[in-house]
């Protein structure tokens, strides 16, 4: 598993949170703004609005007067006029002071609008003195003042039309802008989810590096104990004998021959550990090198538990063997194929106690060949199975302590299976109930097997030294 920089990726995800982070902030910071810029826009627009509205209400306020002093010459009609123009001087410099600032209408049409108001009032205002004077208004005269008053109301359906289409066309642009403050806060959520699975990730891939780390050194301690372990007692052996064969009052011959046999046989056990290290050294680097050719999987077994049987009957394990012909050769190595065989042999007679038996079958399944080994010994906890086969590994650490071994042997055993087109399985029903292991080999395209010579794996008694194998 490629675990990335934890630090380097964790600080480039709080970067890109930060930024997110602030980019939010600045986008909500806009959308506030402008959200009070358009309440303001509106506001103003309709006080806009109801200034012109107001002012048209005062022109014709004042038109009213004009027309029932018109016809009654009572001064009283001229209440509504004088009002009107008392008032309207006021409304046009509000109109004058709203043409700054956000508003769509210009100064200059306002300023036309204020012209043809003033025309206007001068135009009644000269009809009405005119009637003062005694003289009846001239028809031009009334016309023109007419005039005047459609064209300021002309001009103010102008300057309300303007201004409507400005608030129309600020209110689709808040509408525009709102539905872009969705999206980014969409897309802003959407990126936090990612920061955060990123996140998570980060830190599940941190923790399962530390894990897998404090597992390797655990693993590492305990092996590097076993190790020295394994290698001390049989140099302590040789060291003792040595001793004792070196006095030279020492002159008993049969003692003499029984503590050579023991150095030979402790100096084969050391070799048969360095030997599996440097196999297991040689898979971990890819350099093993396989001789494959047809070989007959029957007498392979069969030279396998040959070399196992003395150790078998010295500890009362019952070894039993079923290896009908399977009509066909497997592809592999003969002495690689024994040496998987006789680490599956020694580690069930080794976890079976006297009295306990273990079984070896082997039979054709299709384009297979198919070898069992089972015993009825203290079997495998279901937890333990997934980690059966890794380097290092049995059951637990006390049945290294209690077993012996390096714990490497069923490693060995799935990587030469492995590499010679095979599988291996394990199977047990817990503590107590004994375990079974199934290995699964491909037929040789030939059908005449090439059975070789094969030779023991060791020379000397295996029970002796059952301790410093696997």
């Amino acid at each position: 598993m490629i675990v990335p920089t934890s630090s380097r990726l964790l600080r480039w995800a709080f970067i890109a949170a930060s930024i997110v982070l602030v980019a939010d902030v600045l986008v909500c910071l806009l959308s506030v703004h402008r959200f009070f810029q358009d309440i303001e826009f509106a506001e103003r627009s309709d006080i806009f609005l109801d200034e012109v509205n107001h002012t048209l209400a005062l022109i014709k306020d004042a038109e009213t007067g004009q027309r029932g002093y018109l016809l009654t010459g009572d001064e009283r009609f001229l209440e509504p006029y004088r009002a009107a123009m008392s008032g309207l001087d006021e409304q046009l410099a509000k109109l004058m002071q709203q043409t700054t600032g956000i508003f769509r209408n210009s100064r200059d049409q306002v300023a036309r609008y204020e012209q043809l108001v003033r025309e206007n009032l001068g135009s009644l205002a000269s009809v009405i003195e005119a009637r003062r004077q005694g003289h009846p208004p001239a028809l031009d005269t009334l016309y023109q003042s007419k005039q005047l008053t459609d064209e300021v109301r002309a001009q103010a359906s102008r300057l309300i039309a303007t201004e409507r289409a400005g608030l129309s066309a600020r209110n689709e642009e808040a509408l525009d802008n709102l539905h872009w403050t969705y999206g980014s806060f969409a897309g802003a959520a959407v990126l936090n989810l990612v920061l955060l699975a990123v996140l998570w990730w980060t830190v599940q891939c941190e923790r399962s590096a530390r894990t897998e780390a404090e597992r390797a050194n655990r693993l590492k301690d305990e092996f590097l104990a076993t190790l020295s372990h394994e290698l001390r007692t049989p140099i302590h052996a040789v060291l003792g004998w040595t001793a004792v064969l070196s006095n030279e009052r020492f002159d008993d011959l049969q003692e003499i021959r029984r503590g050579l046999r023991v150095i030979e046989q402790n100096a084969e056990a050391q070799a048969q550990l360095v030997e599996e290290l440097l196999d297991l050294s040689r898979i971990i680097a890819g350099r093993l090198h396989l001789e494959c050719q047809p070989v007959d999987f029957a007498a392979v077994i069969q030279a396998a538990i040959a070399t196992v049987q003395v150790t078998a009957e010295k500890k009362g394990v019952r070894l039993t063997a079923e290896l009908p012909s399977t009509d066909g050769a497997v592809w592999g190595d003969p002495a690689r194929l024994q040496q998987v065989v006789w680490n599956l042999l020694i580690n069930a007679i080794k976890f079976t106690p006297a009295g306990g038996e273990v079984a070896v079958a082997l039979r054709k399944a299709d384009h297979l060949v198919e070898l069992t080994v089972r015993d009825n010994g203290i079997g495998i906890r279901p937890e333990m199975l997934p980690h059966l086969f890794e380097r290092f590994r049995q059951g637990d650490s006390s049945l290294t302590r209690r077993y012996g071994g390096l714990g490497i042997g069923l490693a060995l055993v799935k990587s030469l299976v492995g590499m010679q087109g095979g599988s291996i399985q394990a199977y047990s029903r817990g503590e107590g109930h004994g375990a079974t292991f199934t290995v699964r080999l491909p037929l040789a395209d030939s059908a005449t097997p090439s059975v070789p010579q094969f030779t023991p794996l060791w020379r000397g008694d295996p029970a002796r030294t059952l301790s410093q194998q696997l």
